[in-house]
């Protein structure tokens, strides 16, 4: 009996997006990336806590650090420069 609930356990999380999300962090972590898994953060827009399934990042260090802050801040600054916002129509 005991095993039958084991594998019914086993089904049911099958069901889940569990076992996907778990095979997706172990590969980023495999690759050299730092994961965080079902990370909370409260959505300021609804005010409601809300869960975040996988954060993942990487480290490197940068050799010329003064010139990749530059050509980030050009595309940036082009980026604004073409920018139109959107304008609120009534109804």
């Amino acid at each position: 009996m005991e095993q039958n609930n084991l594998d019914n356990f086993a089904q049911e999380i099958q069901k889940t997006g569990f076992v996907l999300e778990n095979r997706i962090a172990q590969e980023l972590k495999n690759v050299g990336w730092t994961v965080i898994s079902n990370k909370y953060y409260i959505d300021d827009l609804q005010e409601a806590i809300r869960e975040i399934d996988l954060v993942a990042y990487r480290v490197t260090k940068m050799q010329h650090f003064k010139d990749c802050v530059s050509k980030i801040l050009k595309v940036i600054s082009r980026f604004y420069s073409s920018y139109k916002p959107l304008q609120y129509r009534s109804p």
